[in-house]
């Protein structure tokens, strides 16, 4: 099927702003009228069948309006055109481009990788940013602001106030239009994190705007602070004159440095499903230092590609292989390169040489497993602390060495060698996928050591996505995993099947048990913070009336009387400025300055987040739940 036309932000501000108001009021009563129309592709052209009217989109990427067509007098002018656009995917920097691989990794709707791993490809033009300095660190660089990004920020500091205060939902064509203008800057001036942040926002309005399943207000109120953070930061600098590391100011496409030679064992493969319509796989492998790479194959399809992405060859350094033998060998490269995200690149001068492999049984995945996992969650976190183009590959990942005590709905329940029960779950439930079954037939055998490779829920203390699982280190007593030649290693848990053969002994059915993983009650359950950020992101001033503040009064006290002031007092801050008012000189009141909302929204986001990220790690490190839950909230606070 031809992929609908996606739009520049530009363009699509330029159309919005320059639209009659009553059209602009008619499509903010019926954003997603255009979606109900009929629309039909010749070629590259997409016709939409609009009542009496046709709307023609003569280009895959609409540019300028000369790519546009209606039937309507008014064209281009019209409600039609602009509601037919209004719907359009926005476009990423470069419509459609490929990695090194010769893979496609970028969602030309958003110019994000597909896996979830931030803006993709390479460098972004030097020339559109201030100058340059160089570092020790090949990988890092930092330079200085110019005059057009420092405006650039400015007017998107601008912008953010403005939708702050509105809320999402409250976010017509207007504000809509400014904010696309917004994003064109910023992506003029080289500001890519803070484009790709802000595009985030957009996608959101139009997913609450148009009700959509799809939606997701936590994650709404996440990008809100990464794009008010990098703004913050990008400000603070801009009115020090101080330099800015890269990884603030983000890359168009994803950079790749020399590593010169590499030796690569395959760890595991795991299958992708995004709710924005892509599929495939991703396999994991490991050098000899313990850093992890990627090589993934990730494209359109539904879980029905999966399989076969798994089983098609991909290239690496001019090496085809299957994901299903990549991710159980040894390869040796010269000249390679890797992204910070630990991507591998496919230079041309890179070659790669496929070697006998030895599985988990390498010494760094060895070490791996052999790292106590107190010390490895506490890695986690503090990568996950990180901004997210700066945290290494598989930051998220333990290793470890568990028992199998049997299944809980479709979870796997196992305990570690300290006696930490965990709730290990699957990420995709669909035919073609085979976690369930093989959840099924591990929680036959109760008794059974493996190692496993996991994914961990960072805000769910004790539970975790099971991705691979291998024998254990040193045989014991109790039911045994012995593979099939055709495994070899170990089992990717979403793609391998294992079958009764790889079990010594086992039981008639599943072992279903009541045992959960050790969990708290901690503050994702009651939180205050999160709730009175989460009104204002949706429904911006409007979500707390003037003169009806007595809610956030007993909110206030009631984080005070659980060892938080630092929360309560942001918390007062953030409703001060939400109802702070102004007077002109003939006496009418009007809302203040959105700039301080904003500033305090984003103050008790960082605060929020501090005090949950204390929490959970500190849950995932306790062996008996909640105890010394209220040390934990006063440390942070």
């Amino acid at each position: 099927m031809t992929p609908r036309s996606v739009i520049f932000p530009g363009v699509l501000a330029d159309m919005a702003a320059s639209a009659p108001s009553r059209l602009q009021k008619k499509l903010d009563k019926s954003p997603e009228v255009a979606r109900s129309w009929e629309w039909t592709a010749d070629g590259d052209v997409w016709a939409v069948q609009a009542g009496g009217e046709t709307v023609q989109l003569l280009s895959h990427v609409i540019s300028s309006v000369d790519d546009v067509a209606c039937t309507c007098l008014l064209a281009p002018r019209c409600f039609h055109v602009l509601a037919v656009l209004s719907v359009l995917e926005i476009a990423a920097t470069d419509a459609e481009h490929t990695d090194d691989n010769g893979v496609d990794q970028t969602a030309q709707s958003s110019g994000v990788s597909l896996t979830g791993e931030g803006p993709v490809g390479e460098a972004a033009d030097d020339s559109a940013g201030g100058d340059s300095v160089s570092t020790d660190d090949p990988s890092v660089s930092v330079q200085y602001l110019s005059a057009g990004q420092r405006q650039a920020v400015a007017g998107m500091r601008r912008v953010q106030s403005g939708l702050l205060s509105a809320g999402l939902r409250a976010a017509g064509t207007v504000l809509q239009s400014r904010l696309l203008r917004s994003i064109h800057e910023c992506r003029s001036e080289g500001l890519h994190r803070l484009a790709a942040a802000a595009l985030r926002i957009m996608t959101n309005i139009r997913a609450v705007r148009a009700d959509s399943e799809a939606f997701d207000s936590a994650q709404a109120v996440a990008d809100v602070q990464e794009a008010l953070e990098v703004t913050h930061w990008l400000s603070q600098q801009a009115a020090t004159s101080s330099a800015v590391a890269d990884t603030w100011v983000g890359t168009a496409r994803r950079r790749y440095h020399p590593v010169n030679s590499l030796k690569l064992h395959g760890l595991c493969c795991e299958p992708v499903l995004t709710r924005s319509g892509y599929s495939g796989v991703v396999t994991w492998m490991m050098d000899d230092g313990g850093g992890l790479c990627t090589v993934s194959d990730v494209q359109p399809g539904d879980a029905s590609r999966i399989p076969q992405a798994w089983r098609s060859g991909v290239s690496v350094a001019g090496l085809a292989l299957p994901h299903q033998e990549l991710s159980r060998g040894s390869l040796l490269i010269s000249k390679a390169t890797r992204s910070r995200d630990g991507r591998l690149g496919g230079a041309e001068s890179a070659r790669a040489v496929a070697i006998e492999g030895t599985g988990w049984e390498a010494p760094p995945i060895r070490a791996a497993f052999a790292r106590p996992r107190e010390d490895q969650i506490e890695a986690a976190f503090a990568a996950q602390r990180l901004p997210e183009v700066e945290r290494p590959a598989g930051s998220d990942l333990l290793f470890l060495e568990v028992e199998v005590l049997g299944c809980a709905e479709s979870d796997l329940i196992v305990s570690t060698a300290d006696g930490r029960v965990l709730r290990l779950g699957i990420s995709i439930d669909r035919d073609g996928v085979s976690f369930r079954e093989n959840v099924s037939m591990l929680a036959r055998a109760p008794g059974l050591r493996v190692r496993c490779v996991v994914r961990m829920n960072f805000s769910q203390a004790g539970c975790a996505s099971l991705l691979a699982i291998g024998p254990p280190a040193e045989t014991g007593e109790g039911p045994q995993l012995r593979f099939l030649d055709s495994l070899l290693f170990h089992a990717d848990v979403g793609l391998d099947l294992v079958e009764r053969g790889c079990l010594t002994s086992a039981e008639r059915s599943p072992v279903s048990i009541d045992a959960v993983a050790d969990q708290s009650d901690d503050v994702g359950h009651d939180d205050i913070l999160a709730r009175w950020l989460q009104a204002i992101v949706l429904g911006g001033r409007h979500a707390v009336p003037t003169g009806a503040v007595d809610g956030a009064v007993q909110d206030a006290a009631r984080l005070n009387r659980q060892l938080r002031p630092t929360a309560a007092a942001v918390l007062c801050r953030l409703v001060e400025s939400a109802v702070a008012t102004q007077t002109d000189l003939l006496g009418v009141r009007f809302p203040a300055d959105g700039a301080s909302l904003t500033q305090n929204w984003l103050a008790a986001a960082a605060v929020r987040r501090a005090t949950v990220d204390a929490v959970q790690q500190h849950d995932w490190l306790a062996t008996n739940g909640v105890a010394h839950l209220a040390n934990a909230f006063s440390e942070t606070c």
